[in-house]
């Protein structure tokens, strides 16, 4: 079987946060690129599933580096995460205007990136599996209105809501929502990871909406959700055995 390339850049903080973690699994092959102009011809040959790129980079920026491959229509579908300064406005907007498929702030919290990635591998652990939900939700920027939506599937590690009334990437929100059986709706705080915006579809798989990732999770709230998870995983499997799911 041949082993599915995600390729990184070599800047420590990057290397660090994906030592120990599912980007060193047998099944995948850890590309290292040290510029930007390297990056972009190995992009071209190597056909990585995945590329993490830090903004700053020698050569060729992260974010040119990342409109070149946007602007390609043989690469554009490549996904792409670029790591920028937490404490950079006009860092972060370069982010916004490269048409990356998500960021991750410096200093870098090794779980969020690990969780960023995994919404683009699509891999099996619990925590990272996207369920299909239908639980009705308000969400807002932290200081702002908030919008009514619907979690369409929840993971251990963040939501997807289905709305029209999209937030820019990075946006810090909260999102209330309650599992079935609980009597009053839980605040989490999150972080719009991803926008599968009407005009430029991430996905067709999935509606107009947002991916936000859980900030700060506190441990009784995600033992809930994660049994929560496990119940409808079990549901499904005996629905597959019976035939009622195809």
């Amino acid at each position: 079987m041949e082993k599915r390339k995600i390729l990184v850049a070599a800047q420590r903080e990057i290397l660090e946060a994906t030592k120990h973690s599912f980007f060193q699994r047998v099944h995948y092959d850890l590309l290292v690129v040290h510029d930007g102009e390297e990056a972009f011809a190995a992009i071209e040959a190597e056909d990585p599933i995945l590329v993490i790129l830090a903004l700053e980079m020698p050569v060729l920026a992260g974010d040119a580096c990342c409109r070149r491959v946007k602007n390609d229509r043989l690469l554009r579908k490549t996904p792409i995460i670029l790591v920028a300064p937490g404490d950079s406005e006009e860092s972060l907007e370069r982010c916004r205007q490269s048409g990356c498929d998500a960021f991750a702030l410096s200093p870098l919290e090794p779980r969020e990136l690990v969780t960023t990635a995994s919404q683009f591998l699509g891999i099996g652990k619990r925590l990272e599996r996207r369920i299909p939900v239908d639980l009705a939700t308000r969400y807002g920027p932290l200081s702002g209105d908030t919008f009514p939506g619907r979690v369409v599937d929840l993971t251990g590690g963040g939501v997807f809501i289905s709305t029209t009334r999209l937030l820019p990437i990075d946006t810090r929100l909260t999102v209330e929502f309650s599992l079935p059986g609980e009597a009053e709706e839980t605040r989490y705080l999150g972080r719009v990871s991803w926008v599968n915006h009407p005009e430029w579809m991430k996905t067709s798989r999935r509606d107009v909406g947002m991916g936000v990732q859980f900030l700060d999770l506190p441990p009784d709230r995600s033992a809930a959700i994660l049994r929560y998870l496990a119940e409808l995983d079990q549901d499904r499997v005996a629905a597959m055995a019976s035939g009622d799911e195809e």
